[in-house]
């Protein structure tokens, strides 16, 4: 619950929604709800008290004067000594750095088919696969709006809408091992890949300002 005071301090009438991953944090986060009015803590999302390794992702939203803004997602391994296997580092790793190669290609007049093929090409020369059917998006007044942007490539590279100035989305490589195919569970909250192997997924909200990319959940941009 950390996180929510500190965004309900910058941003004090803003509505929030709560994932807490780890049942036992959920009692805090609660507590912390709590003292706020606007915050919503959804505990369907919440994971176990397994000893093996885990992955989990934190994905917080705030909406400000009728737009939306994506402050927080980024993939971390769990275990009781917070190390990732070297199999699993490198799964993180290929999300992640992923995300960084298409942002530094962004430009305007580029189609996002491109920006998709670019991260297919990436995720599939390390040897892993993009997860199907989700995909990062446009973003503004709704939370997910378009365009889609899927991290693998359907029809041609040179179709569909360019990206201009002044846009603003979401890339969001998900990454799986073997298959790509996503498996809703129980909860109707969390997705799998149906092998249920490890997976990974990063996060970024992009503007393009002046002709390149702007990294907008990056706490170092200004």
């Amino acid at each position: 619950g950390q996180s929510l005071c500190e965004f309900k301090e910058i941003w004090p009438n803003s509505t929030i929604h709560c994932f807490e991953p780890q049942v036992e944090c959920l009692p805090e986060l609660k507590k912390n709800a709590s003292m706020f009015d606007n915050v919503v803590v959804n505990n369907f999302a919440a994971g176990s008290k397994s000893t093996e390794k885990a992955f989990y992702t934190h994905d917080i939203s705030t909406g400000i004067s009728g737009f939306n803004k994506v402050n927080l997602d980024s993939v971390d391994s769990i275990d009781r000594g917070g190390i990732a296997s070297k199999e699993d580092q490198e799964l993180i790793d290929c999300s992640k750095e992923a995300l960084y190669t298409a942002i530094e290609q962004i430009r305007p007049g580029m189609r996002f088919k491109e920006l998709t093929k670019i991260l297919e090409d990436f995720i599939v020369g390390k040897g892993f696969i993009p997860l199907r059917d989700y995909c990062g998006h446009g973003i503004g007044t709704k939370p997910h709006d378009e365009p889609n942007i899927p991290n693998y490539l359907e029809g041609k590279p040179n179709q569909g809408p360019k990206i201009k100035n002044g846009m603003v989305f979401c890339l969001e490589p998900m990454v799986c091992r073997q298959s790509g195919k996503p498996m809703l569970l129980e909860d109707k909250w969390s997705v799998v890949s149906d092998d249920r192997q490890r997976s990974a997924h990063y996060e970024h909200q992009i503007a393009v300002v002046d002709g390149k990319a702007v990294i907008l959940t990056d706490p170092t941009t200004k």
